[in-house]
């Protein structure tokens, strides 16, 4: 617990184990999408030696997931502003396990229906929209700001994980146990059904679910305190009520407010470019 204790803001041995389990749960419910999109990686030629769809046929799929997953994080994402996150990253990972499950038994029974492939594939796109913007809005309760860099930088190495665990599924099923791909794909499946358990009974989103503080928001509250001590009493009312408004709705901002923040374009575009390699 000593790597999250320092400078995350929780100076508290036993709070710190608390942002540990944070950080382990959404590390395996990221790493799990991944391991997921290997899996299909690995099982996808499978399918067209099979002939149950053809290379364009796998083109379109993959072409309408990526679009469905980009609409998903453009929409999705200030929902999670909105909703208890608890429920948000459930959701999605409910309807990527539906989505695979159907790919399974469309796999097992040889049904060739392409459009069929293309549904499961948009509902597995927005299923797994809600991963990044949820587990990381969780990540960003917990960790105070001084640690954000260090901490983050740690924790996304669950993409990577993540693929390496689908590539080592996919070499045991394949190569060592002569599996179908369909067994390939309910590996993947075990896994996120495991993180879509620990979501719904152990995950803490916030703090204030289990009583911590972060020393970070007992400063802002003070400065605010502070600030209020200057202001008419009716001004004071005035400004409680739009915070407490806010903290009962977890009102989000929308898109465009979020493009004119200082830095966000230029951070999209360095992105854009390194996801493009």
């Amino acid at each position: 617990f000593f790597f999250f204790q320092a400078e995350d803001g929780i100076r508290d041995a036993q709070e710190s184990r608390g942002l540990g389990d944070v950080y382990k749960g959404q590390y395996l419910i990221y790493a799990s999408m991944h391991s997921q999109r290997t899996a299909w990686s690995s099982s996808k030629e499978k399918l067209v030696d099979e002939k149950i769809i053809d290379q364009q046929s796998l083109g379109n799929y993959e072409t309408i997931f990526l679009l469905c997953y980009g609409l998903g994080n453009l929409f999705f994402g200030r929902k999670g502003d909105e909703m208890d996150l608890r429920l948000f990253l459930g959701i999605g990972l409910f309807f990527t396990m539906l989505s695979n499950s159907l790919i399974i038994f469309l796999g097992f029974q040889k049904i060739s229906n392409v459009y069929l492939y293309y549904i499961c594939s948009a509902i597995n796109g927005f299923g797994q929209s809600t991963a990044w913007p949820g587990t990381l809005a969780i990540m960003g309760q917990w960790i105070g700001m001084k640690s954000r860099g260090f901490v983050l930088g740690f924790w996304t190495t669950c993409a990577s994980m993540g693929n390496l665990l689908g590539y080592s599924f996919g070499n045991i099923i394949f190569n060592r146990l002569g599996k179908s791909w369909e067994y390939l794909m309910m590996t993947s499946l075990s896994f996120i059904l495991l993180c879509f358990i620990l979501n719904i009974f152990a995950l803490k989103p916030y703090p204030e679910d289990v009583g911590i503080i972060i020393v970070e928001e007992e400063k802002n509250q003070e400065l605010l305190q502070e600030s209020m001590r200057k202001l008419t009493m009716e001004e004071q009312e005035l400004l409680y009520e739009s915070i407490t408004d806010n903290v009962k709705l977890r009102r989000g901002i929308g898109f465009w407010a979020a493009l004119k923040i200082n830095g966000v374009l230029q951070y999209t575009v360095v992105y854009l470019s390194l996801i493009h390699i």
